[in-house]
């Protein structure tokens, strides 16, 4: 079982979902997951055979260069932030 979390462009598009998942089970909870995994499952179905070629994930992008650039703000804070900390460590062990 995996964890997600995601924003919904449409928030209409998300109450209807919870609404369609409500009458079904009369409940969200549990049910939620349940019916996010076979409308993932059905989407994958359809329409997966479409994209045949590698996408590559959305923190990378590449320029018409081929060198590799960031697409995602947060994804190269996140990085510098973690080379920033491990120079600290090291200044500080060396005295």
């Amino acid at each position: 079982m995996k964890h997600v979390g995601f924003r919904i462009q449409d928030e209409k598009v998300w109450e209807e979902f919870k609404e369609y998942v409500r009458k079904k089970y009369g409940k969200l909870h549990t049910a939620l997951a349940i019916e996010a995994t076979q409308a993932l499952r059905e989407y994958l179905k359809r329409h997966a055979h479409k994209h045949q070629k590698e996408i590559a994930p959305p923190s990378l992008s590449f320029s018409l260069d081929g060198q590799r650039t960031r697409s995602h703000k947060h994804a190269y804070k996140k990085e510098e932030k973690k080379k920033n900390k491990t120079r600290a460590r090291k200044q500080m062990w060396r005295g």
